[in-house]
């Protein structure tokens, strides 16, 4: 069974949870889509979840491994440890394995190595739910939330995908967005493909998602992609 194949059949696991939301449906199909052609490139590739929280985007991508029949190591942190917790149980629910650690998303590549191809990246900005009722709970933030994205559109290899959920209806997500926003959209898009998806019929509190593909560039008499580090 080829690669095609394998996606075609795929159900991403959402352990526990209900139907997963639209946004999501969307994100992890164009995840999947760039982690079957990073995969023809190289016996293993990397995911990252950037905002692990409840484990869904982690669970999806380390899925992604299993039913492909490839390779695929996931990389998931959080700045807090609960967050790292909830992901462990539902990755153990699931009967799958990622790397979970304790730190910034700005900081996540610093425990990626070297040598290897970066096929996607996740972000769920906003807040761990079910926090959000506390007076003082911890959300991302545009600053760091820009720098990790930054280092990881570096670091991505081409066709692959990154996935960014933003929230405005917390304190500072619509800052967020904006921030978000302005970078994306200043992307050079011969390198670039990027899409954004929003509410059109909500006064409040919108979503937004941004989807970027970072395009495969061809030279003349180089067809040759068997290298698994030419694109780092």
């Amino acid at each position: 069974m080829n690669n095609q194949q394998k996606q075609t059949n795929f159900v991403p696991p959402h352990a526990g949870a209900d139907r997963p939301s639209l946004p999501d449906v969307l994100a992890h199909s164009a995840l999947q889509s760039a982690v079957c052609a990073v995969s023809r490139q190289c016996e293993r590739i990397y995911c990252i979840d950037a905002t692990a929280g409840n484990g869904h985007d982690t669970c999806f991508l380390a899925g992604l491994g299993k039913a492909l029949q490839q390779d695929v190591r996931v990389l998931a942190c959080d700045v807090q440890e609960q967050a790292l917790v909830n992901t462990a149980e539902r990755l153990k629910q699931c009967g799958l394995e990622a790397e979970l650690i304790l730190c910034g998303h700005e900081k996540i590549l610093e425990y990626l190595p070297q040598d290897v191809l970066l096929a996607g990246a996740v972000f769920n900005l906003g807040y761990l739910p079910g926090k959000e009722r506390k007076e003082n709970f911890v959300a991302t933030k545009a600053e760091t939330s820009l720098e990790a994205l930054e280092k990881i559109c570096m670091r991505l290899v081409p066709q692959g995908c990154i996935s960014v959920h933003c929230y405005t209806g917390h304190k500072g997500g619509l800052e967020e967005y904006r921030a978000v926003s302005g970078f994306v959209s200043r992307l050079e898009p011969k390198l670039w493909r990027v899409l954004c998806v929003s509410d059109m019929n909500r006064e409040h509190y919108w979503e937004y998602l941004f989807v970027l593909e970072k395009l495969q560039i061809r030279k003349r008499g180089n067809h040759d992609q068997s290298n698994c580090k030419k694109f780092i």
